[in-house]
C-alpha cells in the first residue's frame, strides 16, 4: 500500500474500489484469516489425531508460519489496532487448535513476559522503543492517550471517543 492507494490520518492504507468508499484491505484480512486458520486447523487436526508434543510444536509453527506474514505486513502500515485485532485472531486460533495445555502455559507466559518488558520498556525507555522502530511517534501518542487521557487529549483516538458519547 505503500506505492498507492489514499493517504487518510498519514497513513496511506487505504483504497477506493468504484467510487464506492474507501476500505482498507486490513479489514478483508481479518476474515480471510479466520478462514485459513479455521481451514488449516481442521486439517492439522485430522493429519495429527494424536496429541504429541511433537505434534503440537508442528500445529503451532504451522499457525505462526501462516499467520505471520500478515500480521507483520498490516503492522508495517502502520496499523497497530489492526495488528491487535489479528494478533487477538491468531492467539484464539491457537487456543481453539487442540494444543495441550502445558504448552499454551508456555506460550501464554511468553506472552505476558512480552508484554510486560513493552511496557517496562515504555515507563522506563520510551527512546528505545523509538530509535529500534519497535513503535511509531503516533504509535506511542496512541497509547499515551490511553495510559493517561487527561495528558494527552488532543489525542486522535480521545477525540474520536468523545465525539460518539456525545451523540
Amino acid at each position: 500500500m505503500e506505492c498507492w492507494g489514499y493517504e487518510h490520518n498519514g497513513a496511506r492504507r487505504w483504497i477506493e474500489y468504484n467510487g464506492a468508499g474507501i476500505y482498507q484491505p486490513s479489514e478483508i484480512m481479518k476474515i480471510i484469516l479466520v478462514l485459513v486458520l479455521a481451514h488449516l486447523i481442521f486439517v492439522l487436526n485430522q493429519h495429527f489425531s494424536e496429541k504429541t508434543m511433537k505434534h503440537d510444536s508442528i500445529k503451532l509453527g504451522l499457525i505462526v508460519l501462516v499467520a505471520l506474514p500478515p500480521f507483520l505486513l498490516v503492522l508495517k502500515q502502520p496499523d497497530l489496532g489492526s495488528a491487535l485485532v489479528l494478533a487477538s485472531i491468531i492467539a484464539g486460533t491457537i487456543l481453539v487448535s487442540g494444543i495441550s495445555y502445558r504448552m499454551l502455559g508456555v506460550i501464554v507466559t511468553l506472552a505476558i513476559a512480552g508484554i510486560a518488558g513493552i511496557f517496562y520498556l515504555l515507563f522506563n525507555y520510551v527512546d528505545v522503543l523509538i530509535n529500534y522502530k519497535i513503535l511509531e511517534d503516533h504509535q506511542l501518542e496512541r497509547i499515551y492517550g490511553w495510559l493517561y487521557p487527561a495528558e494527552y487529549a488532543s489525542s486522535y483516538a480521545l477525540q474520536e471517543e468523545l465525539a460518539r458519547v456525545s451523540c
